[in-house]
């Protein structure tokens, strides 16, 4: 398994609904909004930017199986596929909000 993050922008006058469209589609697709730290903390990530653990290599196989998805809520829309093995980071803690 490896871990990506994935970056989405949903252009045009999207309704407010359609981030939170999005992000339960996500969340099905095995993305998350959230990220654990090594110290076990967990950090809300900023919109429209999701991390998952996926059975494959390819930043493009990710980026493939996530367009009809995305496309679904809103059809003009921006998508990066980055594939990880650290990261660093400066968002609030879920502890926090």
């Amino acid at each position: 398994m490896n871990m990506f993050a994935v970056r989405i922008e949903l252009n045009g006058p999207p309704p407010g609904e359609a981030y939170n469209d999005l992000h339960d589609l996500m969340g099905g697709a095995g993305f998350d909004r959230k990220i654990r730290g090594d110290s076990g903390h967990i950090y809300k990530l900023p919109k429209g930017l999701y991390c998952g653990l996926m059975p494959t290599d390819s930043s493009e196989a990710v980026r493939n199986y996530l367009m009809p998805i995305v496309a679904a809520v809103e059809p003009d829309y921006e998508l990066a596929v980055f594939r990880f093995s650290n990261a660093a980071w400066a968002v609030p803690s879920s502890d926090d909000l």
